[in-house]
């Protein structure tokens, strides 16, 4: 196992990964007033907030996982509370295998693809 520091995906250019596993920021700007104080003041916001729709992490990861993963690697996502269904519509082809796990409430927090 190796730890990297880089912009999402951007230092395996050209390189074959067979699985990647992200808890990316998910959290729209516009829901920063509704959030818990605790998380709101005191975790860093740069692993919280991802944008103004709180999609545009995820857009850049799809991407880049489209280009770094092998034939059959597998991307894996946290889901934020609400983007399951924006996620999912990211994966088009060449995704295929899309699989949704859900906490036990039943809201959806995990999906996976295979390239």
């Amino acid at each position: 196992m190796q730890f990297l520091a880089a912009d999402l995906l951007s230092c395996f250019a050209g390189h074959s990964l067979d699985l990647v596993v992200s808890n990316p920021p998910y959290v729209a700007r516009s829901e920063e007033a509704g959030m818990q104080r605790e998380v709101r003041e005191h975790e860093p916001h740069i692993a919280l907030f991802a944008g103004q729709t709180g999609l545009e992490i995820y857009q850049r990861l799809i991407a880049q996982a489209a280009g770094v993963l092998r034939p059959g690697g597998v991307l894996v996502l946290e889901l934020g509370y609400r983007s399951c269904d924006d996620v999912r519509a990211m994966l088009g082809p060449p995704w295929r295998n899309i699989q949704v796990r859900e906490y036990l409430a039943g809201i959806p927090r995990v999906l996976s693809a295979t390239l």
